[in-house]
């Protein structure tokens, strides 16, 4: 991704970038962010966040990489891992701490560091170079005597000598009392000197190192103390190696653990990076934004105006999708280029693979660049004008802007005269739009908000402002193109009266309200957005009546085919009962030898019976429609399934019904209610047909004639939303009770049935729950 580095200075990059690295405890990890280079895709930057978010989530609440003495650790890893490097004293601690940090990391999230950070560490032998790093070391700073056999045994001699050395001292210091300048001892070139008056130097017996200043005194080391100091200074260099040597000892196991170097060399700055991004969001209640294909911000800050103004910062709110441009309107100083810096920073910090300060559900574009001319650069010493210098970015921005780039313009085509400018400045925007560039500008030019209200593609915007005080809110309003409140402004700062009214009145013949033209604008995008609305209903409509229409052929054929069934099976059934009967009497007649009367007594019975299940019976109608079937064109009615409408058209057997613009062709007898249309409300209000009673007698009917009965009156019980009714079919021979039962049974709208209560007709009524 590319650099702008002019750009980001206006928008104060390196500023924010400070705020994210003040918690930095390694020079390294200050120096990355310096240099942080941009992401290359949302897999990275939600690889990022996931890994921060379960930093704070996992390890924050139960580590405090501040508890942890990791400060110059960078510096020790490059000593250490270098080619004839070595490691000293100070390199103990941060290298024992933060190998500690790791472990302590891994105890608390075992996947963190290893499937996380895509790092496979040998986390026992750090924890044990880790303890045997902090035992060889005091509070101090300084190596312990029981670090090596050898260097307690050095220690244990030179401490015998310096006490013996401290008993002469103070025997040679009496000796020479009367010789000496001051009676103590000096340390020079690390000897023990005494300083003797010239006039004795020869008084005293020992070495001479040097005269002072002055040349009245003189620095001489007693022969007493020749070889004590010699034999001491002897113990000090071995006691040097000796501890050389052990630094040189762990240097070894450092470089011979490949979980150790890199833990030193690149994850305990990736640790420190991860940390300071977490301690920014604490500390300023940041969040990673969600990537997408629009900018929403919600109670968005940039960081240094929430710096700065604290509880008095005003977050800004604002949506613009991928694709459209954005002018924003108003006064001077209403935050018209505060709002360009935040949609900059906040663009540059995702970049970055950063957080922002705004709330959860904010979204960003991740744009493969970001250029913007805020501000003026103009140079008296290289002789670029006001105008001049923001025409080379405009060139430069027209050469690098392409898809996905985000332009940011502050006061588009000042700094010249306003037609030109105005000219300039819209073939400007057209064409970095046709290069398929975002745009958000700020202008206060008329000719420019004409033509940004003119495109589709160019939302328009405005800074709230109290005109009357003189208040700015810090706040953008969609859809509106704001004044830019001079003759406010002028008043403020105590033009006079006359000043403002002549100004004003040369303004009145070209004044433009671009506020009533955007409630114009508006009013005809209701009217759009209503016939939207009415087509949809209608669409709506059309695919309700379908499937209403596909269900009942579909009810209507499984009835048809459940009647059929029933009644074949019942006559099956009628026909095997007087073939038994029928079988019985002629085995009869046969074995008693019967007389004529019994003969002719099974013929009657044999007719009877011949008459009664060969009749065909002829099926009763369930009237179900409404009394008045005199329908006439213009009628308001219900049809089957509460479908309501109004009659257009009547021919014989058949109308023409309009449901919500749609035509319904469909026989009279559909029709099941007269309803009434309130024109007023656009309420319409059926009138009910009300069933009467909630029971149906059936008895003394034939038992196929009784089902469709039935099932004519369950229907209409359901269409009038009833919950229960009573089915009469008396106890007779209990057959019509049975099939009503067993058609009950198969019927998926019936929740449960059973007999009457004793008062109320017991087994011979069954109550029927919908």
């Amino acid at each position: 991704m590319e650099n702008d580095d002019r750009g980001f200075n206006k928008l104060e990059l390196n500023f924010v970038i400070e705020e994210f690295s003040s918690n930095s405890k390694l020079f390294r990890t200050k120096e990355k962010f310096k240099n942080l280079d941009y992401i290359k895709n949302i897999e990275e930057y939600n690889n990022r966040k996931s890994l921060i978010e379960l930093y704070l989530a996992n390890i924050i609440p139960q580590l405090s990489l501040s508890d942890y003495k990791i400060d110059g650790v960078d510096s020790s890893a490059e000593r250490i891992f270098k080619v004839n490097g070595q490691m000293t004293i100070g390199d103990i601690t941060c290298v024992s701490e933060s190998l500690r940090f790791l472990c302590d990391v891994n105890k608390t999230d075992k996947t963190f560091l290893i499937d996380r950070m895509k790092r496979p560490l040998e986390i026992e032998e750090m924890k044990q170079l880790s303890l045997a790093l902090a035992k060889i070391i005091d509070k101090e700073g300084k190596i312990v005597s029981n670090a090596s056999i050898e260097l307690s045994r050095i220690r244990r001699d030179k401490d015998l000598l310096l006490g013996k050395q401290q008993k002469i001292i103070n025997q040679t210091l009496k000796n020479y009392e009367k010789m000496l300048m001051e009676d103590k001892i000096t340390l020079l070139d690390n000897r023990i000197v005494l300083q003797v008056d010239v006039h004795h130097k020869n008084n005293v017996k020992g070495v001479l190192h040097a005269y002072s200043n002055s040349k009245k005194t003189v620095f001489i080391e007693p022969e007493e103390l020749v070889l004590f100091n010699n034999q001491i200074t002897e113990l000090e260099q071995d006691e040097e190696m000796e501890i050389a040597r052990i630094l040189e000892s762990f240097r070894e196991r450092c470089i011979k653990s490949f979980s150790v170097e890199i833990s030193l060399s690149e994850i305990i700055l990736e640790m420190d990076f991860i940390d300071s991004v977490a301690s920014y969001i604490s500390r300023n209640n940041a969040r990673f934004a969600d990537i997408g294909n629009s900018i929403k911000l919600k109670r968005c800050f940039h960081p240094i105006i929430r710096k700065m103004k604290r509880e008095k910062a005003v977050p800004i709110d604002i949506e613009l999708k991928m694709g459209d441009s954005l002018m924003i309107t108003g006064p001077n100083m209403g935050g018209k280029t505060a709002l360009l810096k935040t949609i900059g920073i906040v663009s540059l910090t995702a970049k970055l693979g950063l957080p922002i300060i705004a709330d959860e559900g904010s979204e960003v574009i991740l744009f493969e660049k970001v250029l913007s001319d805020i501000g003026d650069d103009q140079s008296i010493e290289e002789g670029i004008s006001t105008f001049a210098s923001h025409v080379i970015n405009y060139k430069r921005f027209l050469d690098e802007s392409k898809d996905n780039t985000l332009i940011l313009l502050d006061e588009i085509g000042t700094g010249t005269s306003i037609k030109e400018g105005s000219a300039f400045a819209i073939s400007l925007i057209k064409e970095l739009i046709n290069k398929k560039a975002v745009c958000i500008f700020t202008s206060h030019f008329d000719s420019i908000k004409e033509y940004a209200l003119s495109q589709n593609n160019i939302k328009c915007a405005s800074m709230k402002y109290d005109y009357v005080n003189n208040i700015p809110y810090y706040q953008i309003e969609m859809d509106s193109v704001g004044d830019s409140g001079v003759f406010n402004l002028l008043a403020k700062y105590g033009f006079t009266e006359s000043v403002i009214e002549e100004a004003k009145s040369l303004l009145t013949s070209n004044y433009v309200n671009y506020n009533e033209i955007i409630k114009k604008y508006k009013s005809k995008l209701n009217r759009v957005e209503e016939q939207e609305k009415s087509l949809s209903l209608r669409e709506k409509a059309i695919s309700k009546i379908e499937s209403l229409i596909n269900y009942q052929k579909e009810q209507t054929k499984l009835r048809a085919e459940s009647i059929d069934h029933n009644y074949i099976k019942k006559k099956d059934d009628q026909i095997d009962e007087f073939r038994k009967k029928f079988e019985g009497l002629v085995k009869e007649i046969r074995e008693t030898n019967a007389s004529k009367e019994k003969i002719k007594e099974v013929n009657e019975f044999l007719y009877e019976e011949a008459q009664k299940n060969t009749k065909i019976p002829e099926k009763k109608k369930i009237k179900i429609t409404s009394d008045d079937k005199d329908y006439r064109v213009g009628d308001f009615v219900v049809l089957s399934s509460n479908i309501e409408g109004t009659i257009e058209k009547i021919g014989g057997e058949y109308v023409s019904v309009n449901v919500n613009g749609v035509i319904v062709n469909t026989r009279i007898g559909n029709i099941i209610r007269r309803g009434e249309k309130n024109e007023q409300s656009g309420i319409r209000v059926t009138y009910r047909d009300e069933m009467t009673t909630n029971e149906i007698d059936i008895r003394g009917m034939y038992a196929d004639d009784a089902l469709e009965a039935v099932e004519k009156f369950l229907l209409r019980a359901q269409q009038e939303n009833l919950h229960e009714v009573i089915i009469i079919h008396g106890h007779g021979t209990g057959v019509l009770k049975r099939e009503v039962r067993n058609y009950l049974k198969k019927q998926k709208d019936i929740k449960s049935y059973d007999s009457g209560r004793e008062m109320s007709g017991g087994d011979g009524v069954t109550v029927v729950k919908l």
